[in-house]
């Protein structure tokens, strides 16, 4: 049953409660989270954005309610997403910032990768090169720890941070280190 449809039925999102004053329990919270997050994902492929956006803002709401800061941050790295696809760059690098304080904070040593390199993808997109080499480098030392290499989807993000830096590099005209990470492309 999609988020809306428990909506429809007297489910607050905002306090987990429903009509009948009894609360919802943790479980059942995070899963409209998770239902929210993925109806949002969905949007945000369907490139409906303000809705996209407003599940999202939902998730966050809930995920942080229930104390669960590990998918709350993975969520505010879709929001962040969300609002690079939108073109508001500002706010996507200020979601992926919080997100990378909360992956930090609470060294979710998986997921922090995600956010260096979205961050780098920013400062890549603004044409500041030598910001975006920062944070994709960052990226690739994140991805050396145990927890990233036990990810599934561990050497898409190796490729995905590999083709940054290339790109980067052969953009500021620095073609042997701009080969070096094509090369390492290649070795997957």
């Amino acid at each position: 049953m999609s988020p809306c449809s428990k909506q429809m039925i007297g489910v607050d999102s905002s306090t987990g409660s429903n009509g009948g004053g009894s609360m919802k329990t943790k479980k059942d919270i995070e899963a409209l989270a998770i239902e929210y997050t993925k109806e949002g994902n969905q949007k945000l492929d369907s490139n409906e954005l303000e809705h996209a956006v407003l599940l999202v803002q939902k998730a966050l709401d809930l995920f942080k309610q229930v104390g669960n800061l590990k998918m709350y941050a993975r969520t505010l790295n879709l929001m962040g997403v969300i609002y690079a696809t939108i073109g508001n760059e500002t706010m996507a690098v200020d979601y992926y910032l919080e997100g990378l304080d909360y992956a930090t904070a609470n060294e979710y040593e998986d997921i922090i990768p995600l956010f260096y390199n979205n961050i780098g993808a920013r400062y890549q997109e603004l044409m500041e090169h030598e910001k975006a080499i920062s944070y994709f480098s960052l990226a690739e030392n994140a991805l050396q720890k145990e927890a990233c290499k036990a990810d599934e989807r561990y050497e898409i993000w190796c490729l995905v941070t590999f083709i940054n830096l290339s790109s980067s590099y052969t953009t500021l005209k620095k073609s042997a280190l701009a080969e070096k990470y094509l090369n390492l492309v290649f070795e997957y």
